[in-house]
């Protein structure tokens, strides 16, 4: 019996063999996902985003855009305090400005999926359907439909499985997230 508690040499190298084991089992996974992990939280923050619009559009009594750049592969949000149902700075004022690539790496509006939206409708090329490119949230609570499309840009051979697609309903505002499985959305 032992009366120090402390580890001998052989039960040290076991420990440190355990974990390296682990660590070589796991890490290629890991880094494997790392794509999904990006494009799943890239979609939680652009519902966020929606959400927030909704939110502050119903809070203030004024419409609030969510303006996607799909050239510069972001969006703006903003006050819509003219009306007219695109941003114009001023007197649109922005509240918020996020680029989809610097703050997700790898990730991009665009959609490969299956050609069709979760709807049935074509895919749009630049990876947004909303009319002229613009969510529209109004003080009802309702907005313009549409959606946006996000897939990791550098994972060729598996990024369509995946690709996210998150649609905004007419009379409700509610976005919703949906996956390509390869076959159809869910």
């Amino acid at each position: 019996m032992r009366g120090t508690g402390a580890f001998t040499l052989l039960e040290l190298t076991v420990a440190l063999a355990v974990v390296a084991v682990a660590t070589a089992v796991g890490l290629p996974r890991i880094l494997a996902n790392l794509p999904t992990y990006r494009v799943n939280a890239a979609a939680r923050h652009l519902v966020a985003d929606f959400r927030l619009a909704k939110t502050l559009a119903v809070e203030r009594g004024v419409p609030v855009l969510v303006a996607f750049t799909p050239a510069a592969q972001g969006y703006r949000v903003a006050y819509d305090h003219d009306g007219d149902d695109r941003l114009t700075v001023p007197p649109d004022e922005v509240l918020k400005a996020v680029t989809v690539p610097l703050a997700y790496p790898g990730i991009g509006l665009a959609a490969y999926g299956a050609g069709t939206s979760p709807g049935g409708d074509p895919l749009p090329a630049d990876g947004v359907s909303f009319f002229e490119d613009v969510a529209r949230f109004s003080p009802s609570g309702g907005a313009l439909a549409g959606a946006v499309y996000l897939t990791p840009t550098a994972d060729q051979p598996s990024r369509s499985l995946r690709e996210r697609g998150i649609t905004v309903t007419v009379t409700t505002g509610r976005a919703r997230v949906y996956r390509w499985t390869g076959t159809g959305w869910e």
